[in-house]
């Protein structure tokens, strides 16, 4: 009896001894491999949703399909904007609040915008990464036959050329040759929205719904095509009123047949 305690009291002391010297390597290993590959992990998923999230959220209307920027400002100097970041993080504040007296409007739900604070999130982690430009992981993609979207059915999730996501959602129209109202969807699916519904709802800017049928455009001005033209090209540069979007101008962006469609596009709206 006394030899069975013995050998079970020299069981529980080496069990000890083991785990005493074990349990520090697992909590250094875990520390140092396990936890930071999760981390790892973590990061990449928020880059792949970050790519997305700005190609369908058409960030690159203003900051260009390979963040060479445009009517924004360039987001593929990437070491420049990793040291600027990591002195005073700028890029989720910017994103979620705008910019005041820029083009850049606010985007967090909670300011009035489409994004809640993890989309954002996910869309600078990115930025910062600086690996994937002109390309999005679709992560909802879709099934399209006849230009249609079949309901229920899920296409392939890969990494797609960001300049093709509007045709990839089956969101550009097939349009006849005389069709003007169409073409101008095409046109309204670009630049316009990005910060516009076709509904009375309220995205970054205002809902364009009716819009015809109001007395005057946003500058005070009478709706008609002229005025409507002048709006457009010139946005709110010329004047800004308070607790307004600020407009960008779209007179390099859109002009000619496109600006003439898409204002005939803007008077179906109802």
């Amino acid at each position: 009896m006394q030899k069975i305690i013995s050998d079970y009291t020299r069981v529980i002391l080496w069990s000890t001894v083991l785990l005493i010297i074990i349990e520090p390597g697992y909590l250094a290993f875990d520390a140092l491999f396990r936890q930071s590959r999760q981390v790892e992990v973590f990061k990449e998923e928020r880059i792949v949703r970050g790519s997305y999230f700005f190609a369908s959220s058409q960030c690159w209307t203003c900051h260009g399909f390979n963040g060479e920027g445009g009517i924004g400002l360039p987001l593929n100097k990437t070491e420049e904007i990793r040291t600027r970041e990591a002195k005073e993080p700028f890029i989720e504040k910017t994103i979620a609040r705008g910019r005041y007296s820029t083009q850049m409007p606010k985007w967090l739900k909670e300011e009035g915008g489409p994004l809640d604070i993890e989309e954002i999130r996910a869309i600078r982690e990115f930025i910062l990464d600086g690996k994937h430009w002109g390309k999005y992981y679709d992560i909802h993609p879709v099934v399209i036959e006849n230009g249609k979207v079949i309901e229920g059915r899920l296409g392939v999730k890969a990494w797609k050329d960001t300049k093709d996501y509007l045709k990839d959602h089956a969101l550009l129209p097939p349009c006849e040759e005389k069709d003007l109202v169409c073409k101008g969807k095409i046109v309204f699916s670009g630049p316009c929205a990005a910060c516009h519904n076709t509904t009375a709802e309220t995205k970054v800017g205002p809902g364009l719904a009716g819009i015809f049928k109001k007395a005057n455009l946003p500058n005070n001005k009478p709706v008609n095509d002229a005025n409507m033209t002048e709006w457009l090209q010139k946005g709110s540069a010329s004047y800004k009123a308070e607790g307004q979007p600020f407009m960008p101008p779209y007179e390099t962006q859109v002009r000619g047949d496109d600006l003439k469609n898409l204002i005939e596009y803007l008077k179906t709206l109802n």
